[in-house]
């Protein structure tokens, strides 16, 4: 059980580091910049990384709120495994499907990439937390809910966040 705790630090270790990559991409650049859409169908490098931050902030809560009391959780086992499998495949296709509402609610007013960098960090570090306070029996459970492909354990979580961040961060780099 303690390897799986190691392997989802390992994994936040990856995203960690994909995202100082991400943000010392974006440093320096204005926020003119960062807000164009260059197709108004498009969402603008911004609103890209927004969707992600948003995307793994709704996850954790729902995290969070599932460990808040003491769920009857089932084990995450082969279907899972598949699940998992089959949305990381997805996320390295130039396949679309339309983001959850929730996770396109952009704010541009006063934003700024110091901002996102203090308030997505700020995530990562609760999400350390979390996994280094979870109860051991708790690691191989199905707590995450993903809303098109379900029930997923905390690591597959991670390998998602990380699918995810780097299927946008090519979208990011080339919307600059």
């Amino acid at each position: 059980m303690e390897a799986d705790r190691q392997k989802m630090f390992t994994e936040l270790d990856l995203l960690d580091a994909r995202l100082e990559d991400l943000l010392s991409e974006l440093e320096g650049i204005s926020l003119e910049i960062l807000a164009r859409r260059k197709e108004p169908e498009q969402w603008s490098p911004i609103e890209v990384c927004q969707h992600l931050y948003l995307s793994e902030k709704l996850s954790l809560a729902y995290v969070q709120k599932k460990l808040s009391f003491d769920p009857v959780l089932r084990k995450a086992g082969l279907l899972s495994w598949i699940r998992s499998l089959v949305l990381n495949w997805y996320l390295q296709t130039k396949l679309k499907f339309k983001a959850p509402k929730s996770t396109t609610k952009f704010r541009m007013e006063g934003l700024t990439v110091d901002l996102i960098a203090i308030d997505w960090n700020g995530l990562r570090a609760t999400l350390r937390q979390i996994i280094t306070e979870m109860d051991s029996s708790h690691l191989d459970k199905a707590i995450y809910r993903h809303p098109i492909v379900g029930r997923l354990s905390i690591l597959q979580m991670l390998r998602f966040f990380r699918s995810h961040f780097d299927h946008h961060y090519l979208q990011i780099i080339e919307r600059l």
